[in-house]
């Protein structure tokens, strides 16, 4: 069984990893990156290192934009040379669906990628660091996933169960949207591991999901019975017509193919 290095020590998917992979029995551990002690760790104990700590969920301004660029791309970058130079054959590296800078629309294998916010530019930056790095000695994995969800997650699916648990009704509004349950995420990533899978990938689930649907879910799941109704689907296309957050929520975004590969190294 091949030893596993987890890094973020409270993240969201790097408990859920570890708790996956734990039973199943690989050798896993976590760690953290925060400070400089993680420098001193022995890398070549593990044959893999899934990457998942990173700067995100927070709101991003002039002032912090560089931040996102030392923790998402420059602690990535150092990370990845540490586990080269001490062997490690195999890095997985967590990006986003942000880095193709979109609302809206269809993704598929030929859409390139056009980060906006300082988060995606420094998730693909460190992108581009890694395509070089790879090697055959050094195999990287780079995966783009939809919108995460599940038990205490965080981020976008957050604001969607605050909704849930507050209103009694909702529109109907129909759209479809890539997501990922947190299961099917850390099946994946199991997956890339024990199939020494590099390129790029963007692992999503085996349907897409409607935003308005997936908030009546979310109660029902919470004991509460949500409505659905057409007559407020206007206030969502307002929202959606002239707010960023509205198309974010509400507009159609999906990739196209299963759990496709969009590059292979």
């Amino acid at each position: 069984m091949k030893r596993v290095l987890i890094t973020g020590e409270s993240g969201y998917i790097a408990s859920a990893l570890c708790r996956r992979m734990k039973e199943q029995q690989y050798e896993t551990e976590q760690i953290s990156l925060r400070g400089t002690q993680w420098k001193a760790a022995d890398l070549s104990r593990f044959d893999v290192i899934v990457h998942t700590a990173g700067l995100a969920h927070i709101r991003e301004t002039s002032g912090n934009a560089q931040q996102f660029f030392k923790v998402n791309r420059d602690l990535t970058v150092e990370l990845a040379e540490k586990a080269r130079a001490e062997g490690v054959s195999h890095f997985i590296f967590l990006s986003t669906a942000a880095v193709y800078g979109v609302d809206e629309g269809v993704i598929t294998k030929e859409t390139r990628p056009d980060p906006r916010s300082s988060y995606a530019k420094a998730k693909f930056a460190a992108e581009c660091a890694l395509r070089e790095m790879n090697s055959t000695r050094f195999g990287v994995a780079i995966l783009r996933p939809p919108m995460v969800y599940g038990d205490g997650c965080k981020g976008n699916y957050r604001a969607l169960v605050k909704i849930a648990r507050v209103m009694p009704c909702f529109a109907s509004y129909q759209n479809q949207r890539s997501t990922i349950h947190i299961d099917r995420l850390t099946a994946f990533i199991c997956r890339v591991v024990d199939e020494d899978m590099r390129g790029v990938y963007f692992p999503q689930d085996a349907q897409y999901a409607s935003t308005c649907h997936v908030i009546r879910e979310i109660a029902k799941c919470s004991g509460k019975k949500l409505w659905l109704t057409p007559l407020l689907n206007p206030v969502v296309w307002i929202l959606k017509r002239f707010t960023s957050k509205g198309r974010k929520a509400f507009g159609t975004l999906i990739y196209q193919g299963e759990d496709a590969c969009i590059e292979k190294f």
